[in-house]
């Protein structure tokens, strides 16, 4: 199994180092990533779920974005091994730009995707058919209602619509915790770590932020997948963060299963 991080890590690198070239002291580096307005350009990662492959064990994804500021774009699948909560070994497979790959620099991001995609391809055969799941909450980007820390949602019947057989509330907190990047731990040196309870019982908590999250300041439920064979389901969270162009989105997903719904 791989080491659980999104490969957004060297897209921040290349950030840090566009700024270090031009010379931009450490402070003011600070200060842009915190203050910098939202009506900037930047990075705002989407996902497209899968499925449930291995007899519902495995949740497969794709995460994709465009870089306004650098150019071109990203496009990764995951394999996320939902009982041991790390990558399935030989994923995210995908294209980056500075992947060794200049070309995508000159291309657009359907092609970055169809790109990504091929190369993904010998992994998605190998699990066989997949399980699409039901969404039982989803917080759309132009959804406009309120942001809420406690979500009440229900497992539906797949027999009658809109009924559902049992009904769950998830909560989610923040924790403050170290800043992972030493460029920036001086002038931030904590942000924000994420807990989430179901139904009460805390199921997940960051014990440290992880480098590929870079320094969040929020975050929000985006979707709960549901796979109604297992009764396993996976968290989808918005993680935000302050970028060198804007606030920026990026997307973890989360195991939530079937044993904490007792």
């Amino acid at each position: 199994m791989g080491k659980r991080e999104n490969v957004s890590t060297v897209r921040r690198d290349q950030e840090l180092a566009i700024m270090n070239r031009f010379g931009v002291p450490a402070l003011v580096l600070a200060v842009a990533l915190v203050i910098g307005s939202s009506t900037y350009a930047a990075d705002v990662q989407r996902y497209r779920a899968l499925g449930f492959a291995s007899e519902g064990t495995v949740f497969v994804y794709e995460l994709f974005s465009e870089f306004d500021g650098l150019g071109g774009g990203q496009s990764f699948y995951y394999g996320l091994d939902i009982n041991k909560d790390r990558w399935v070994t030989g994923t995210p497979l995908g294209y980056r730009v500075g992947d060794g790959h200049p070309e995508l620099e000159k291309i657009g991001l359907d092609e970055i995707r169809e790109r990504a995609k091929v190369r993904a391809e010998p992994f998605l055969r190998s699990l066989g058919s997949l399980e699409p799941g039901v969404p039982v909450y989803v917080h759309a980007l132009g959804d406009l209602r309120e942001v809420t820390r406690e979500i009440e949602f229900g497992f539906p019947s797949l027999v009658s619509a809109y009924q559902v057989f049992s009904r769950h509330s998830l909560k989610l907190e923040t924790v403050d915790l170290e800043n992972p990047s030493p460029e920036s731990r001086t002038y931030l040196p904590t942000c924000k770590g994420l807990v989430l309870s179901l139904n009460g019982m805390e199921f997940y908590r960051d014990r440290r932020i992880p480098k590929s999250r870079f320094c969040p300041e929020d975050y929000r439920v985006a979707e709960i997948r549901w796979n109604p064979f297992t009764l396993n389901s996976v968290v989808l969270i918005s993680v935000m963060f302050q970028g060198f162009e804007g606030k920026q989105r990026e997307i973890i997903a989360i195991p939530m299963t079937a044993k904490w719904r007792q």
